[in-house]
């Protein structure tokens, strides 16, 4: 998430350009960012999933999704009932080592008076979109701001462990090093960890 700060954008870019990175996902861009971006790397793609608008970005701000060469774009606003804000998923598609990936950037609710149910629910949505490419073999990433803690239940859509209480498909970073069971990751908030990187469990 870069907080509307292009400093931090303009990081990433480099990197992506510098072949530091083969993908990459933001939450919080704005909008007349993202137009220049495609301006000056007409061969990336890109896809961007508008939320809202404010004074620091007031064409618009949302999350984005890079891919610094070719790939298929898709951007869906869950179509859950929320208080203005729009949130959404952006996803870039690709062929790499050999099978086809799928990249989102995702960022779920934190403005509504019942902001779990609503995050809930997002994640539902999130499952139902990738659960056709997990079933057709493609590998997929779902990273972002999610403001859910850990052991939220919001997060069971996604999560393959523990399976006592997860319904989803996919191992979370913090987990590759702690035998993919519990639910582990630093803190990337002073509330705790709320950003997630998701790699579908078939990869």
């Amino acid at each position: 998430n870069t907080d509307q700060h292009k400093d931090r954008f303009l990081e990433v870019v480099r990197d992506l350009e510098q072949g530091k990175a083969d993908v990459a996902t933001m939450q919080e861009v704005c909008q007349s960012w993202v137009k220049d971006l495609k301006k000056k790397h007409k061969g990336w793609a890109v896809s961007y999933h508008e939320q809202t608008s404010n004074t620091q970005c007031p064409a618009g701000k949302g999350n984005v999704a890079i891919r610094p060469g070719k790939g298929s774009r898709f951007a869906e606003a869950y179509p859950l009932p929320g208080e203005g804000k729009n949130f959404g998923i952006a996803c870039v598609a690709f062929g790499f080592g050999g099978h086809r990936t799928h990249a989102c950037s995702a960022h779920l609710s934190t403005y509504d008076t019942n902001a779990a149910v609503v995050r809930r629910g997002e994640t539902e949505r999130i499952r139902a979109i990738t659960t056709p490419w997990i079933d057709a073999k493609d590998a997929v990433i779902v990273a972002g701001d999610l403001n859910s803690q850990l052991t939220s239940s919001e997060l069971d859509p996604l999560y393959l462990y523990p399976e006592s209480r997860s319904q989803g498909r996919f191992v979370e970073a913090g987990q590759l090093a702690q035998k993919r069971k519990k639910r582990v990751g630093p803190a990337t908030h002073r509330k705790g960890k709320i950003d997630y990187v998701f790699f579908s469990e078939n990869h």
